[in-house]
């Protein structure tokens, strides 16, 4: 302000000569244009391009040292973030949002870990194709359960708006991601949210071993029938076969 003041002084305050003598007089207009010309240039533009390249830097260095330090707080980064697009892109071809769930097992066993079961194998093997291991059942279990539980508080708010057999992108992505992070990360709702969904899935598996041993229990008795109704055809006949016997051998006594 000092300077701006001293090139604006102009007379009587100062002495204005003509020829080759120096004056002393400033120039009120053209000190205003320089000084805030100067201003915006270095005050406005070049000291917030500076800043912004110095956050940028350090943004791009804090990201590359923090991604193991992700790994260890939510279980996953970014790279797990665009394989599991990238394998989603493999069963919506026309970008849709939506999946079947009988896909589910496919994807899971595809997308790498963290989020999925991919564990190097061929995929393409057909026995590869078809089985999963005690883990992998228990996660696709697991998976099954917090999408059953996502639905239902969804109906509960929105109603009947979506199908049961159809999977969204945002959801199955919102479950793969909560089941990698630990309760440690989480708020006091989030933890609440997450206990109550863990509560629903041991209730989940529970009623499968329930579903399971009743299915088993009647596949037994239906064996065991089976088995009972072909001995007792087996004897009526040995019995048939035994009258014949006697039959044709009393004949034969006779004649």
């Amino acid at each position: 302000s000092d300077a701006y003041r001293a090139c604006s002084v102009a007379p009587p305050n100062c002495v204005y000569r003509i020829g080759t003598e120096k004056s002393d007089c400033g120039s009120k207009g053209l000190s205003t244009i320089f000084y805030y010309s100067y201003f915006v240039l270095v005050f406005l533009i070049l000291q917030n391009f500076f800043v912004a390249v110095v956050l940028d830097t350090y943004v791009s260095t804090s990201a590359m040292l923090s991604e193991s330090d992700s790994l260890n707080k939510v279980g996953f980064n970014m790279n797990h973030l665009q394989a599991f697009r990238a394998t989603w892109s493999h069963y919506d071809v026309q970008a849709l949002g939506y999946m079947s769930r009988r896909k589910l097992g496919r994807f899971l066993k595809e997308l790498s870990p963290p989020l999925g079961l991919n564990s190097g194998r061929d995929v393409t093997d057909p026995p590869d194709k078809r089985f999963m291991d005690v883990d992998g059942m228990a996660m696709y279990v697991e998976v099954m359960a917090r999408l059953d539980e996502l639905t239902h508080r969804r109906h509960l708010l929105r109603g009947d708006r979506y199908e049961d057999k159809m999977i969204r992108f945002k959801d199955l992505l919102l479950i793969l991601t909560q089941r990698t992070v630990p309760c440690e990360g989480l708020t006091i709702s989030e933890k609440v949210i997450e206990l109550s969904t863990r509560h629903y899935i041991d209730r989940y598996r529970a009623a499968l071993k329930i579903q399971k041993t009743f299915r088993g229990s009647l596949v037994a008795t239906r064996k065991r029938r089976g088995r009972s109704a072909a001995a007792s055809s087996g004897c009526s006949e040995s019995n048939d076969r035994s009258f014949y016997y006697y039959k044709h051998v009393a004949q034969l006594l006779v004649e």
